[in-house]
């Protein structure tokens, strides 16, 4: 759709069988891909779902901001990062290398992923060093 100025919005919207929640798919790959992200017909279809759908909250799933400029080019239009971390796989240099590409936003919040827990006495904490 922001590759092709002919397609609707409404024309690639998928409804599921869950009230309210639809899916954008992200289409075909393309060569020009973090232009076309950046482009001001990216803008416009995001300034369109915000309006058509102020009652909603929309999702952009994004591949990891360290193997693609995808992310850090979407944060320029979002009001909040949800920036993954994979509890002791991602390393500190990968982590403060992914938060510099997302400062564009100003609200990004870090979810720690796959932590493991030892069970009863035991606590969360041990990441990168941290209760131990």
């Amino acid at each position: 759709m922001v590759a092709d100025p002919s397609i609707e919005l409404s024309d690639c919207l998928i409804k599921t069988n869950i009230e309210n929640f639809s899916v954008l798919p992200a289409g075909r790959q393309h060569n020009l891909t973090t232009e076309l992200l950046a482009s001001e017909r990216m803008g416009a279809m995001i300034d369109e779902i915000a309006r058509r759908y102020s009652d909603r909250i929309v999702i952009f799933d994004s591949p990891p901001c360290l193997a693609s400029s995808a992310a850090s080019v979407l944060a320029l239009h979002v009001g909040q990062v949800l920036f993954v971390v994979e509890a002791e796989t991602t390393r500190d240099a990968e982590l403060r290398d992914g938060l510099a590409m997302m400062s564009v936003c100003d609200n990004v919040t870090m979810l720690l992923n796959k932590a493991r827990y030892a069970g009863i006495g035991r606590r969360f904490g041990t990441y990168y060093g941290y209760g131990t």
